[in-house]
């Protein structure tokens, strides 16, 4: 019997992956960080377990996930594949997975590629090698000419530094002085200089595809609605992007970096399109599945399915489908959203976000625009377990 191992069932692309994976007759066994995560209680799932988070212990994380793995082998004699939705799981697993290998399949290209996706700065110079426009960057000596605000990221979304785990994304500065306090408190975090970027308006976009060594299988384009917050964060409501001459170019672009890093697996590569030019550019790159994976079997695009058809090297019996337009909703994700925007006191709200009025009305009539994330009545207790998992975190 052909099993799988799905890990972060808190999160709702996991829970996408087991319904997905275990309606097609594959054993689903899923694992995550509390007992109450919503995947672990999907209806497609066999067995569940507890994991510590690699976040706090990755020696613990890797030996209780080889365990699992372990003893899967053991009774089947097949490797199960493996699968990853967080950086913190895909990162962890994937430095170790020379030792690993012997009861795993994870489907993941070099690690070399895996540093090269993970790292923005790595990123952005094999773009500018490849002729792909980024957002402009600044170093701390420029800080006379920065335009205010200003963005300061991290290198890596999660990193470890002295046995500890620091992660983060954006942060908004609006003076020198706070760019400098925002610069030297990442570094001290992360031990990693972090990038100063220029802050850009505009509509946001996610290429998410699955490789074959370099060779798109499948590739499926979404665009943002909104996201946790003005400021960014997660895509809580999101769309089918319309082919437009921006998303061609876009699939150009995102084909021209999956080629370079001869990518193996799941990958999403995420664009803006700047609001004042009208300009494509690269944003960062998403080596693991993505938060957005809902949207795209809903359109029709199966990425998990292919995904463990790569891990089992029989891949070239799929025939892919153009994917049809749809539209999302990941409702307490959008909950959190309407309080942002109502109450939350920021120094960008004339400029990232919509009036009270209008939220209000987005909100409402999304119930009637889009389908759910999470709710299926043919397995209804994760739509339960979520509110729990979220009350009991």
């Amino acid at each position: 019997m052909a099993t799988v191992l799905v890990l972060d069932g808190h999160l709702k692309s996991a829970l996408c992956c087991v319904r997905s994976l275990g309606t097609s007759g594959i054993e689903v066994v899923c694992g995550a960080e509390r007992s109450s995560a919503m995947a672990c209680h999907s209806r497609y799932v066999r067995k569940r377990f507890v994991y510590t988070s690699p976040k706090h212990n990755q020696q613990q994380f890797i030996e209780e996930v080889l365990l699992q793995a372990r003893e899967l082998f053991l009774a089947e004699g097949v490797k199960p594949v493996v699968f990853c939705f967080s950086d913190a799981t895909m990162l962890t697993l994937s430095r170790s997975y020379v030792e690993l290998q012997e009861y795993m399949v994870l489907p993941i290209p070099s690690l070399s590629s895996i540093e090269q996706a993970s790292d923005k700065k790595q990123t952005y110079e094999l773009a500018q090698e490849l002729d792909i426009p980024t957002i402009k960057m600044y170093s701390l000596e420029e800080y006379e000419h920065i335009t205010y605000p200003a963005v300061v990221k991290n290198v890596h979304s999660i990193v470890w530094n002295q046995g500890k785990s620091s992660s983060g994304s954006a942060s908004f500065v609006f003076s020198k002085d706070e760019l400098r306090d925002t610069y030297f408190r990442i570094e001290k975090e992360t031990g990693e200089l972090p990038l100063v970027q220029e802050f850009i308006q505009g509509e946001e976009y996610g290429v998410e595809m699955v490789c074959d060594s370099g060779s798109i299988v499948a590739c499926f384009v979404h665009k943002r609605i909104r996201s946790l917050s003005p400021r960014g964060g997660a895509a809580v409501v999101k769309e089918t992007a319309l082919e437009t001459p921006e998303i061609v170019l876009m699939r150009t672009y995102a084909e021209a970096l999956v080629t370079k890093l001869m990518w193996h697996g799941p990958i999403m590569v995420e664009f803006k399109i700047n609001n004042k030019t009208g300009g494509v550019l690269l944003m960062e790159i998403n080596g693991r599945f993505w938060g957005s994976l809902p949207l795209a079997l809903a359109a029709g695009i199966d990425f998990p399915m292919l995904t463990y058809l790569l891990g089992k090297n029989t891949l070239h019996s799929i025939t892919t489908v153009a994917p049809k337009y749809v539209r999302t909703r990941h409702f307490l994700g959008d909950c959190k959203w309407l309080v942002v925007v109502l109450f939350k006191k920021d120094r960008l709200r004339s400029v990232l976000y919509p009036s009270k009025i209008r939220a209000l009305w987005d909100f409402k009539i999304e119930i009637f625009k889009s389908k759910g994330d999470i709710f299926d009545v043919r397995d209804s207790k994760p739509s339960i377990m979520e509110y729990i998992d979220i009350l009991r975190k």
